[in-house]
């Protein structure tokens, strides 16, 4: 073989090695993106299940007695894991903070809490790199039982 022979095989070989470590690279943002993503999601629906436990005569006091670790209408930084509400989130929960915004539905018949929960990840902290989306925004209304 000769100089130039080796020459092209070595430039065609490097082409070919940085079009695959693109690739690669790529696929493990677009994973860590889903993740993140995911997560928050999880995060955002969280308290619509534990307000929909409590139900609507429960959320009604929500002012004068507030959920523990469901706090309403501030931005709260998750934990892993929360020695009020006794759950154990993913540790990379606490890349997030979340706000928790209650609405009263009053149109007679229908008696209700529209829950509008938003997700962000903290400024300073990695998954603003790898989340595409700047917020995620989950809702779900918990209506009064009929007697």
């Amino acid at each position: 073989m000769s100089l130039i022979e080796i020459m092209m095989a070595v430039l065609i070989l490097s082409i070919v090695s940085g079009g695959i470590f693109l690739l690669i690279t790529g696929a493990s943002r677009s994973s860590m993106d889903s993740y993140y993503e995911q997560l928050a999601l999880q995060i955002a629906r969280e308290p619509v299940e534990v307000f929909r436990s409590f139900g609507y005569e429960r959320l009604l006091k929500a002012d004068v007695n507030p959920v523990a670790d469901y706090l309403v209408n501030q931005w709260q930084v998750m934990t892993q894991f929360s020695s009020e509400s006794g759950i154990d989130r993913p540790e990379e929960a606490g890349l997030f903070e979340r706000l928790i915004e209650l609405q009263h539905i009053d149109q007679p018949p229908h008696k209700g809490f529209l829950v509008k929960v938003s997700v962000r990840p903290l400024k300073t902290e990695k998954a603003v790199v790898y989340a595409r989306k700047q917020s995620v925004e989950f809702s779900g209304v918990i209506w009064e039982q009929p007697q």
